[in-house]
């Protein structure tokens, strides 16, 4: 399940949560955010996508864990398709050739 996935990526780099989020992960309950936005999302008031607010986290971790080879299971783990996963990953290759 891509949720589960999703929220491993967030506690391995809560420094990558946007800073209006930050509380979201330690006073609520990432779990109380992805069931609001389940449940309310569209609503008269407004749930952002936690895939939006968790973005950058989830990129540095599934680039962490990409091996030169395992882009399909990436894809499949964070929810994404595996052309959307390949621009990830070479955004984050780009970025470590420039460090």
């Amino acid at each position: 399940m891509e949720y589960d996935a999703w929220k491993a990526a967030v506690e391995a780099h809560p420094e990558l949560v946007p800073e209006p989020y930050k509380s979201v992960i330690t006073e609520a309950d990432f779990d109380v955010l992805f069931r609001l936005h389940k449940n309310f999302g569209g609503f008269s008031f407004y749930v952002s996508d936690p895939k939006t607010i968790f973005r950058d986290c989830v990129h540095e971790q599934a680039w962490k864990e990409y091996d030169g080879t395992n882009t399909n299971e990436l894809a499949r783990k964070y929810g994404y398709t595996r052309r959307h996963m390949q621009k990830i990953l070479a955004k984050r290759r780009k970025k470590a050739a420039n460090r």
